[in-house]
């Protein structure tokens, strides 16, 4: 067996020519793993340069940090040269793609189960609640609002007794708002700032850099504003704005222009809950982290199921916006009822 005056660019171990075509790879001394193999098999010849050639097939080890399977066939012309040249070449390039694909997977497992934690931890607190719920969202083309059987009560998260459950919470959204290093969080009233508070004093409590809080009043039919000396600790600084339920994003794109109307720049918008597929472009943001990704089914009043089995009587009137709703309805209904007949009215 000849060696190879190369080391495996991944574990420092090293890589041996048997003689009958195989290449065997043996981990670094002192590392728990056994010996993996590249197997020059296949054999043809080359299209371009007529030359014959073998493929690798497979290479691995079974060290955690060092297990690299090859996965497409490689076809290697024996014109290459200094194959152990090649080798590290190859190895070190196709080892940072498999890394790169590894902590992909691992951001995507991350999320998942960041998830999951998160509906047990509303569940828990019971914040999602099931029923006949009218939202804040109207129809732009028929001005009705929007019903549905599902309701995130976001009053339940801030008022809870669990302190567990509330710190989970806070310290998930302050880690999403932690990754952009802004200089103020923002947060339009009233669900958003409390949540915005919390996680400033959160991001606050840990080493580093501190931030600063605003929050962005409501101005009438006009959206958000940002006053009371929160536009000048907002002007020219980097914020993540905080929002608690995304519906239909309305008023966090009203927030995050409020933030901008003062020349503040917005790296992103951190929501406890997206239960209405809002996406970033929706809310004119660069990133859209929510906590809980959720759809839940929403129809129109006229096309609302729950209505047309339970009648509008059936609307939760202390969740969402169910007793505005039926105070439309009555009046709706006293203006379009005829009017009664009057004494003057009655023949003798």
């Amino acid at each position: 067996m000849r060696t190879i005056e190369r080391k495996c660019p991944i574990c420092d171990g090293g890589l041996y020519e048997t003689g009958d075509g195989r290449w065997l790879h043996y981990p670094a001394k002192g590392q728990r793993a056994i010996k993996g193999q590249l197997i020059f098999a296949c054999e043809g010849t080359c299209p371009k340069s007529k030359a014959d050639y073998r493929h690798i097939i497979t290479f691995g080890c079974s060290d955690k940090e060092c297990r690299v399977p090859i996965e497409p066939e490689l076809g290697i012309c024996s014109e290459v040269g200094d194959v152990a040249n090649f080798l590290e070449s190859f190895l070190s390039e196709h080892y940072a793609k498999i890394k790169a694909r590894v902590e992909e997977e691992k951001k995507r497992k991350a999320a998942e189960t960041e998830k999951l934690e998160a509906q047990e931890i509303l569940s828990i607190l019971k914040a999602i609640v099931e029923g006949h719920f009218v939202y804040s969202q109207r129809d732009e083309a028929t001005d009705q609002r929007f019903h549905g059987n599902f309701y995130v009560n976001k009053d339940v998260v801030l008022s809870t007794d669990n302190n567990h459950a509330l710190n989970w919470v806070i310290k998930k959204m302050a880690d999403k708002c932690a990754e952009h290093d802004p200089d103020v969080i923002v947060g339009p009233e009233t669900g958003g700032s409390k949540f915005a508070l919390l996680v400033k004093q959160e991001l606050n409590s840990r080493e580093g850099k501190k931030v600063q809080f605003a929050s962005a009043d409501k101005d009438g039919d006009n959206g958000f504003i940002l006053r009371r000396g929160y536009d000048k600790l907002v002007q020219g600084k980097k914020v993540v704005v905080i929002e608690d339920i995304l519906n239909s994003g309305g008023s966090a794109k009203e927030a995050v222009a409020a933030v901008r109307d003062v020349d503040g720049e917005v790296l992103a918008l951190v929501a406890l809950c997206n239960r209405g597929g809002v996406t970033a472009d929706d809310i004119f943001v660069p990133i859209l982290v929510p906590l809980l990704d959720i759809q839940m089914d929403k129809w129109l009043e006229d096309e609302c199921p729950l209505c047309r089995e339970h009648g509008i009587e059936s609307v939760n009137t202390n969740l969402g916006h169910g007793d505005e709703f039926l105070k439309e309805k009555k009046t709706q209904a006293d203006f379009e009822s005829p009017p009664g007949e009057s004494d003057d009215d009655i023949p003798f």
